[in-house]
């Protein structure tokens, strides 16, 4: 796991935990029904059968995507229950999708648990996926009972291109001197304007992930700002010192995300300073690394803030629709 820093502190209050490797024993079954009526996919989640027996855990959630859509908008989450080796859930949700576009699409319900009612940490247990194209669906409910996997939950780190990325983000950014031949880089990210809204009330509670590539191990977060498409974060993220002359070939990553405290985090668009693999000609390696997909605007405010080192470079850059780091 990642650590996420703030400040210099640990902040994974601000993430639900999406974790696999949690020494819980997945077994048991998921029994749910479906039917397809008035241009919807209609789910029944009756409950689970003969979950691991574990006093560890106090309640018990389920999460239902229609793949590929990961937006908030697509996103389905039961009601909390007691933990039981035998939970119900009996809730009832529905997907708005026309019946030849399902044919496309992968029904993912995942369960999830929690340690306590107070804590909003989320312990992967366990998902099924079943290939719409393989059901055969109308408007009778037919019954199904799928044994539960260790697959990789939905993650809101994978959610890039689950929606339209839109906005802007407003930031300064330094090359700080601190000793002969190192430096600090230092971002105050200071808002962002018309980001994309993934609630059902068409507003978001976004806020900022930075990582300084290649390194991902570390990462620094912004506060959140609640209910709004305009965040003002006004804050300063710095990252570890590096060797001055390295520098040009790092990247400056600064991703937007809007924080559900009870289930992943969704995308909302990222920037990328630093140098495109057309202008980046340390090492065929270098070259050829995936993520230098920089835009002009991007290159330019990296080269500006290498060549003024301990000057506040300010700059408004359009968020993107691009595959973040983990």
């Amino acid at each position: 796991q990642q650590d996420e820093v703030r400040g210099g502190e640990d902040s994974s209050w601000v993430h639900s935990i999406d974790a696999c490797d949690n020494g819980v024993r997945i077994a048991g079954d998921l029994q749910f029904e479906l039917c397809y009526k008035r241009g919807a996919l209609h789910v029944r989640l009756d409950g689970c059968t003969h979950l691991s027996n574990t006093n560890e855990f106090n309640s018990i959630h389920a999460k239902l995507y229609l793949l590929p859509d990961l937006g908030k908008l697509g996103k389905r989450i039961t009601s909390q229950r007691k933990f039981s080796t035998d939970p119900i859930f009996n809730q009832d949700f529905l997907f708005k999708v026309g019946k030849d576009e399902l044919h496309y699409r992968t029904l993912s319900i995942s369960l999830w648990l929690r340690q306590s009612s107070s804590s909003s940490h989320n312990i992967f247990y366990g998902a099924v996926s079943l290939d719409c194209r393989r059901l055969a669906l109308d408007s009778s409910w037919s019954g199904h009972s799928e044994s539960l996997r260790d697959e990789p939950p939905i993650s809101g780190l994978a959610a890039a291109g689950g929606h339209r990325c839109s906005g802007s983000i407003s930031l300064a950014v330094k090359c700080h001197s601190t000793r002969d031949g190192w430096c600090r880089v230092d971002v105050r990210v200071q808002q962002g304007s018309g980001v994309s809204a993934t609630d059902p009330d068409d507003l978001a509670d976004p806020f900022v992930r930075g990582l300084l590539l290649p390194r991902v191990k570390s990462s620094r977060i912004s506060k959140v700002c609640r209910q709004t498409l305009q965040p003002v974060w006004d804050e300063l993220l710095s990252f570890a010192e590096v060797q001055l002359a390295e520098l040009p070939w790092h990247a400056l990553e600064l991703s937007v995300w809007d924080h559900d405290a009870i289930s992943s985090n969704d995308f909302l668009g990222a920037v990328r300073l630093g140098f495109s693999s057309a202008n980046c000609q340390e090492t065929e390696s270098v070259h050829n690394e995936a993520w230098r997909d920089m835009t002009v605007d991007e290159e330019t405010l990296w080269r500006e803030t290498l060549s003024r080192p301990d000057e506040w470079i300010d700059a408004e850059l359009p968020l993107r629709d691009i595959t973040p780091h983990q």
